[in-house]
């Protein structure tokens, strides 16, 4: 009846749902067609809905509101799915999207410092065209220049507190060895957080890219130790003795030529 409350659990017509839920009639009747609530009509062919099918259009609202598509939310009513596993497929569908939109910004960012007038980028899409080509070559561009970018600042930022240690000679003659472990900790960890370690296999590989200046030789390791190693583990014990050893070749090159620089300034 449709002067009577919702709390007492009797019928109400479109119009009262809507207040009731804050949604549109048409988003109400747009839900029910497609498929994510059922409703029975009157006798003169209104539709009437109960309290489970308000609190259903509630939670349908709160869904939509956190971005997540109504085909998941059909098939999360038809399925035995629980509400966990519901949350978990939204929260990776909502990361996958965060990345893309970061992906897409930074591509932006990338055209508004390389091509300052808009014929230059026009002429660069005419070149490839609509095709995959064109987004690939700019990716492939976009990343080199990120990452040439990135190393520059870190090795920029890693000689800078070398320097600036070199030249203050109290502190290198009273701190001599202390300082320098000092040295060779931040230049490791910088390599670190430089690499973005997420992976044990790929940032060693990364470390190794970087140790040599160049991607070919990592490539060539990986590739021999794939042939002779096909156990994935092994690979990666062999690879973090590779990194260690090269690391510690670093540190022994650094310290002896600090050494050395600090016997100068003492004769």
């Amino acid at each position: 009846m449709e002067g009577l409350s919702y709390l007492r659990g009797e019928l109400m017509k479109i119009k009262e749902v809507s207040e009731q839920c804050g949604l549109s009639s048409k988003s109400i009747r747009y839900y029910e067609a497609m498929g994510l609530l059922d409703v029975e009509r009157s006798e003169n062919g209104y539709r009437e809905y109960d309290a489970s099918q308000i609190e259903r259009l509630k939670e349908i609202r709160l869904f939509r509101d956190l971005f997540i598509p109504i085909e998941d939310i059909r098939q999360y009513y038809e399925s035995e799915q629980s509400m966990d596993e519901f949350m978990a497929q939204a929260m990776n569908k909502l990361q996958q999207q965060i990345e893309e939109r970061k992906t897409a910004r930074d591509f932006c960012a990338y055209i508004q410092l390389h091509y300052k007038e808009k014929d230059g980028l026009v002429s660069y899409y005419e070149k490839w065209g609509q095709t995959h080509g064109f987004h690939s070559d700019l990716e492939q561009q976009y990343y080199k220049s990120t990452k040439n970018e990135k190393r520059l600042l870190l090795i920029g930022a890693i000689w800078t507190l070398m320097i600036g240690l070199f030249f203050n000679i109290d502190f290198m003659v009273t701190m001599k060895g202390f300082y320098m472990v000092v040295i060779g900790i931040v230049l490791f960890l910088s390599i670190l957080i430089y690499m973005n370690v997420f992976s044990i296999h790929r940032g060693l590989l990364k470390i190794l890219d970087f140790l040599f200046m160049t991607e070919e030789i990592p490539h060539h390791i990986e590739n021999k130790l794939k042939r002779y190693f096909p156990n994935l583990i092994i690979r990666k014990l062999i690879l973090l003795l590779i990194v260690l050893f090269l690391c510690a070749c670093v540190l022994g090159v650094i310290i002896a030529i600090m050494m050395f620089l600090s016997y100068l300034i003492n004769i």
